[in-house]
């Protein structure tokens, strides 16, 4: 033991818990299926890699697409634009055919002669009763990590050590004073002094008594 001799010492420790397993995404970032993806952009959510409009207000989410609010129809037609225009209520007309049809209100458009189908916004695209989607790609998202309060060491967080000490899993080991060398759980004098049955004796000891 004359290795282990008065003028080496050992380091401070104490336990800082077993750790969790990583948990949560980096600031900008939503999980989603185990991975984390960057945040889309207003007016679009994540599934995994790809990012999908919202649909307008009225409007029902069929995955896709979204379904349309009821379409109305806007009548058999006129003969003359003073006929449709008063029977409408003064309504503007607009000639299809060799009829005249009441327009559509605001937010629709006719469809044909006889119909007036809910307009799609935001630039979706308009396949009839519904409007498809606007998409675009994220990545391939990132593993889950450590919350910015903890530290990671292999695939658990842990509560950072106070300052002076160093992390080594569930344990926080103080750094040697300076000038010193660090031998396993001892500080030594000199580096020669870190020999191999040193180590050894180091290992035994912190084996047989570690810290909680």
């Amino acid at each position: 033991m004359n290795a282990l001799a008065n003028e080496n010492c050992w380091e401070d420790a104490y336990g800082r818990g077993v750790g969790k397993p990583i948990h949560t995404c980096r600031p900008g970032q939503e999980q989603n299926g185990g991975l984390c993806y960057p945040l889309c952009k207003d007016g679009y959510y994540g599934v995994g890699p790809v990012c999908w409009q919202n649909c307008p207000s009225g409007f029902t989410d069929t995955g896709v697409d979204c379904l349309k609010p009821p379409s109305y129809g806007r009548g058999a037609g006129y003969t003359s634009h003073e006929e449709c225009y008063k029977d409408n209520k003064k309504t503007d007309c607009e000639k299809w055919g060799d009829l005249w049809y009441p327009k559509c209100k605001d937010s629709f458009h006719n469809v044909d002669c006889c119909v007036c189908s809910p307009d799609c916004v935001n630039g979706q695209i308009d396949i009839g009763v519904s409007c498809q989607k606007l998409t675009y790609g994220r990545g391939v998202g990132e593993p889950l990590g450590c919350s910015i309060d903890e530290e990671e060491q292999a695939a658990l967080c842990y509560t950072p050590c106070k300052q002076g000490y160093n992390g080594d899993g569930p344990v926080c080991w103080q750094y040697c004073p300076q000038g010193m060398h660090t031998c396993g759980a001892l500080c030594t004098v000199n580096a020669d002094g870190c020999t191999d049955e040193v180590k050894d004796v180091v290992s035994n000891v912190v084996g047989s008594n570690k810290h909680p």
